[in-house]
This record gives structure tokens, C-alpha cells and sequence, in this order.
């Protein structure tokens, strides 16, 4: 399926220069062109400006933590390490199978009633997500003693 996807896209990008080789011996066609993964900060010219970046994008996510959890919020936002991982929806290949039980193991090392609602992901089947299938199977609830959220 992915061959022949690469084979009928105008335009064929990779995310590094690796997977560009990859993708020429698996997939039978070289490349057009690799666009990055990551942040690249050199083109901020002054740190400052990234820091300033930096600053207002953690107050936005803030702000969104603080409605999501409205009632539920016990937690200092000025103290919260916010985690995020991002790419195609492949629930093992990515890491999120790996993740939820780290998040699950250092919750119950981290101990700490009621439930503000899980938000991972575009919901399509609730029932047969293997995301929320594994929040629930772990008890990520987000318990009011819990520190992980």
C-alpha cells in the first residue's frame, strides 16, 4: 500500500536523510525532497525570541489545561511537565503503548474523586481504540490522587 501510494504522489518527501535511503530501497523511489522533523531554534536569530515563543506557547497550552480540567484542576500548572507525541496513528510503532504504561507505573509510584474527561486523539470507534482500550485497562483516570494526569 505504501509503495504504491509513492508511486502516486507528485511530490514524495521524507524526514531525514536516512529514511530517504529507506524509502528508495524499500519503496523503489528516491526521494524528492527531506523536509526535517523537529524545532530547529538556529533560526531564531536571538534566543530571546524563542524563549519568547516558548513563553506564549506554554501559556496557551495553560490556558486550554485549565478548561479541559474546569472543577478538576487540583494540580499547579507552574509545575506540570506537559508531554506530547505526534505523527501517524500507530499505537505501538510510535511508543504509545510504552508511554501510557510509564505514565500508568509512575502514577502509582507518584500517589496522590472525581474524573475530568480523557482527551488523547480524534475519536472515530470508542469501544475498539487501543489508546483509550490501554487507558482503561492501566487506570489512567485521572483520580484526584493521582499526579499524573
Amino acid at each position: 500500500m505504501e509503495r504504491a501510494s509513492v508511486h502516486c504522489a507528485h511530490v514524495f518527501t521524507t524526514v531525514s536523510q536516512i529514511t530517504a535511503i529507506e524509502a528508495d530501497h524499500m519503496l523503489k523511489r528516491a526521494t524528492d525532497v527531506v523536509t526535517p522533523n523537529g524545532l530547529n531554534i538556529k533560526k531564531f536569530s536571538a534566543m530571546h525570541e524563542f524563549q519568547n515563543l516558548h513563553a506564549t506557547n506554554k501559556a496557551r497550552i495553560q490556558e486550554f489545561v485549565r478548561g479541559h480540567f474546569y472543577g478538576h484542576l487540583d494540580f499547579n500548572l507552574e509545575k506540570t511537565l506537559f508531554f506530547f507525541i505526534a505523527g501517524r496513528y500507530e499505537f505501538s510503532n510510535k511508543g504509545a503503548d510504552m508511554f501510557l504504561e510509564a505514565l500508568s507505573r509512575l502514577n502509582f509510584l507518584l500517589r496522590r474523586q472525581s474524573l475530568p474527561p480523557v482527551t488523547t486523539h480524534n475519536m472515530i470507534d470508542d469501544s475498539g481504540d487501543p489508546i483509550l482500550s490501554t487507558i482503561r485497562r492501566i487506570g489512567l483516570f485521572n483520580n484526584r490522587t493521582d499526579r499524573i494526569k
